[in-house]
C-alpha cells in the first residue's frame, strides 16, 4: 500500500491529466505541492495567486493589499478541491497543507470531528431553550439530539 503522500500525488495527477481542474485549482494545488506539508494562509495564497479575484461585494482589491478579510474565493476553491475532487488538503489556524502522512489525516479528521459534534451540541441546547420559549419543535433536532449524545 502506498503512503499517504503517493496516493495524493496519485489523485492529484491522474485528475490533472483529464483535465478536470480549473486554473485556479491548479494554482492552489502547485502552491500546495511545492512546498508539500508547508502551511499556506488563505492570505498568502491569495496575495500570491492575486489574480484569482475576490469577491466583488465583501472584499476589497487584494492586489493593491486593500482588504480586511481573507478571500472568500480561496475557502471556495479549497472547498472545491477537497469536496468535488476529494484532495485531502488539511487545514488548522496556520493554513492550508497537504499531509506528509496518514496519522495527520486522520488526527485531523478526529479533530473535525469533535469540532462538529461540539457545535451541533451548541446548536441543539440553544434550539432546545428557544423550543421552550416558543413551543416550536422538529423532528431534526430530536434526532440530532439522540445522535451526539
Amino acid at each position: 500500500m502506498k503512503n499517504i503522500k503517493e496516493q495524493v500525488k496519485g489523485i492529484i495527477i491522474f485528475i490533472d491529466e483529464d483535465r478536470r481542474f480549473t486554473a485556479a485549482q491548479t494554482s492552489i494545488l502547485r502552491l500546495l505541492w511545492v512546498k508539500w506539508g508547508r502551511h499556506y494562509s488563505q492570505r498568502e495564497i491569495a496575495q500570491t495567486e492575486a489574480w484569482l479575484g475576490c469577491h466583488p461585494e465583501h472584499e476589497a482589491d487584494i492586489r493593491h493589499g486593500r482588504f480586511d478579510t481573507t478571500t472568500r474565493m480561496v475557502r471556495q476553491i479549497i472547498r472545491d478541491l477537497r469536496v468535488v475532487h476529494n484532495i485531502p488538503i488539511l487545514s488548522d489556524r496556520k493554513g492550508y497543507w497537504l499531509p506528509e502522512t496518514k496519522g495527520e489525516c486522520d488526527k485531523y479528521m478526529a479533530d473535525m470531528e469533535g469540532r462538529a459534534k461540539a457545535q451541533a451540541a451548541a446548536a441543539v441546547e440553544t434550539f432546545n431553550a428557544m423550543s421552550a420559549a416558543t413551543g416550536f419543535t422538529s423532528e431534526f433536532m430530536k434526532k440530532l439530539q439522540l445522535t451526539i449524545s
